[in-house]
């Protein structure tokens, strides 16, 4: 991910690049896990490189389908506005 955006940079003048964080999930405790330290990762770069993160906090496991890996339609609302008010405040 840090190796597309660091080329998107280098080949489009003036890009702003904005990395989601990975949503939550409570189907199996070793992915959720994963997920924690990857988005650290992730915002470790995005502070590193000047990228804006977009951070999903607001998204919960009221936000996930029956069988929780997936997001349901009150956790899509919730994604598209975190996308919607990182490109608005750009």
């Amino acid at each position: 991910m840090v190796d597309l955006a660091q080329w998107i940079e280098s080949t489009v003048p003036n890009v702003n690049i904005s990395i989601s964080e990975i949503t939550d999930r409570c189907d199996r405790q070793d992915m959720a896990a994963k997920v924690v330290e990857a988005d650290k990762i992730i915002a470790k770069y995005c502070g590193q490189r000047g990228w804006k993160l977009i951070k999903h906090e607001n998204i919960d496991v009221n936000c996930l389908n029956r069988s929780k890996p997936h997001l349901n339609k009150k956790g899509t609302s919730y994604l598209s506005s975190n996308f919607i008010v990182i490109l608005v405040i750009d």
